[in-house]
């Protein structure tokens, strides 16, 4: 499984330096799963996996997030809650969510 690791940020990171997000989105989400869900550095892939998911527009099920660990794992990050704005909200939600937190989205590129 280790080698595996090293893998998927490498290609991740290889398809994202080349503008392509929808290529690297299903990387991330591998490399999520290999990771022990309850260590920091898969809370930090969980996190940079909801923000690809969020600026991708051709990701439109996010189930496959939601059946993650290190994701749930992370409910208290403001991503977290943007996830569930565009999976169980309305639009007054999401200008809701956007009016207290504009530096994520500012330093997330969202």
């Amino acid at each position: 499984m280790q080698g595996n690791r090293a893998l998927h940020p490498l290609e991740a990171g290889t398809t994202a330096n080349d503008n392509s997000r929808e290529t690297a989105y299903p990387y991330k989400l591998a490399f999520v799963r290999s990771l022990d869900s309850s260590s920091p550095e898969a809370h930090t892939a969980a996190i940079d996996a909801i923000a690809a998911s969020l600026a991708s527009p051709q990701v439109l099920d996010f189930d496959s997030l939601f059946k993650l660990d290190a994701v749930l794992a992370v409910k208290d990050h403001p991503l977290f809650e943007l996830l569930q704005v565009f999976v169980n909200g309305g639009l007054s939600d999401f200008n809701e969510w956007l009016s207290s937190h504009i530096e994520v989205v500012e330093q997330r590129g969202l």
